[in-house]
C-alpha cells in the first residue's frame, strides 16, 4: 500500500512539473530579458530625469509659495478679524488689501504650480512607453509560452 501511495505521489508531482516547467521557464527568459535591458532603461531614465529636474524644481517653488501665502492669509484673516472690531475706517481698508494681497499670490501660486503640472502631463514620457511595451512583450511571450 505505501508503495502503490507513494508512486502514486510521484505520478502527480511528475505531471505536475510538466505542466508548469514551460511556465517556469518562460518566467525566467522574461526576467533575463529584463535584467538585460536595465541598464537601457536606467540611462533613458536619468536622461529624462534630467530634463525634468527644472520643472519638478520650479513646480515644488510654487507649491512651497502657494503653502506661504496660504498660512499667511490666514495669519491676516485673523488679524483682520480682530481689526475689523476697532472703529476706524483706515485700518479696515488698510486689512482687507493686505488680506486681498495675500490671497491673490495663494491663487496666483497654486494657479502656476497646477499649470505645471498639467502642462507637463507627458513628463517621462519615453520611459512609460517603453515599460508599457516591455510589459506587453513580456504578457505576449508569457502567453505564447504557457499556452
Amino acid at each position: 500500500m505505501a508503495n502503490l501511495l507513494d508512486r502514486l505521489v510521484h505520478a502527480i508531482a511528475a505531471r505536475i512539473t510538466r505542466q508548469l516547467e514551460p511556465r517556469f521557464e518562460a518566467a525566467r527568459a522574461v526576467a533575463h530579458g529584463a535584467v538585460d535591458d536595465l541598464d537601457d532603461r536606467a540611462r533613458l531614465f536619468r536622461l529624462e530625469l534630467r530634463t525634468e529636474t527644472s520643472r519638478l524644481t520650479r513646480m515644488a517653488v510654487y507649491a512651497v509659495a502657494a503653502v506661504v501665502c496660504a498660512i499667511g492669509s490666514l495669519l491676516w484673516i485673523c488679524a483682520g478679524v480682530i481689526l475689523l472690531a476697532w472703529t476706524t475706517d483706515y485700518r479696515n481698508h488698510a486689512i482687507l488689501a493686505v488680506v486681498a494681497v495675500w490671497v491673490i499670490a495663494t491663487a496666483f501660486s497654486i494657479g502656476m504650480a497646477r499649470a505645471l503640472a498639467k502642462r507637463h502631463q507627458d513628463a517621462f514620457r519615453l520611459s512609460r512607453a517603453l515599460f508599457a511595451a516591455d510589459a506587453a512583450i513580456a504578457r505576449q511571450y508569457l502567453r505564447e509560452r504557457s499556452g
